[in-house]
């Protein structure tokens, strides 16, 4: 077509038969699916999608994150997988509602959205957990990432009027086009580095509650504004 769009079509040839069954001809029917094609698409990206994010969900994630490992084989190029945790989702949900504790996954969707690059792969792969798959193109890319991630959060709770401020429990794992793992062992790693950060934010939320007087008989709850 002259706006470049992909035209498909689906081509019918059945025989012409005279009453002695002699063939004497045929039958060609054409047939513009064009618009059952693009139905199909539209129904497979919303299968490889998030609803409420915008993101690529756990299918989505996995097809994607597994090419992009293979291609980053072949090409001699290292990777970062990133897990991450938003903290308190359910304190949020519990005092302010559902409707805030969407609205604080939609925020960081759009978070992750400006730290990664177009060309990266970033998926809700569960309730409140993401992870985003990057081709590394500088050194220290898994500092780097973690250094954008904190200014973008610190930009967000700066400027955005909310009655609590968003964090992260991160882990990350490297991916050596020389000594090639799985996209499970990856994961796998990066989940148990970003539940050992959660546990530890855990701990000192517990041992300062515990050991200020005026709080013990506070919950311990997010950092609310």
């Amino acid at each position: 077509m002259k706006d470049g769009a992909t035209v498909y079509y689906e081509l019918t040839i059945s025989s012409l038969m005279d009453r002695q069954k002699h063939r004497i001809g045929y039958l060609i029917l054409i047939h513009d699916i064009s618009g059952l094609k693009r139905t199909e698409k539209e129904m497979e990206k919303l299968s490889w999608g998030d609803d409420l994010t915008g993101l690529y969900n756990r299918r989505g994630f996995k097809i994607l994150a597994n090419q992009t490992i293979n291609m980053a084989r072949r090409m001699k190029l290292n990777a970062t997988l990133v897990f991450m945790d938003l903290d308190e989702l359910k304190w949020i949900n519990d005092l302010l509602g559902h409707a805030a504790g969407n609205q604080s996954l939609i925020d960081t969707a759009q978070i992750l959205k400006n730290v990664f690059r177009s060309s990266d792969i970033i998926a809700r792969v569960g309730v409140d957990e993401f992870v985003a798959l990057a081709i590394d193109s500088a050194e220290n890319p898994g500092e780097n990432m973690l250094k954008r991630l904190q200014e973008q959060l610190d930009i967000h709770n700066t400027w955005f009027d909310q009655d609590y401020a968003l964090s992260f429990s991160i882990g990350s794992a490297h991916y050596e086009w020389n000594n090639p793992r799985s996209l499970e062992l990856l994961l796998e790693e990066a989940d148990q580095e970003m539940y050992a950060d959660k546990r530890q934010k855990n701990h000192m939320r517990t041992s300062i509650t515990n050991s200020t007087p005026a709080l013990v008989a506070l919950d311990p709850s997010p950092p609310y504004r």
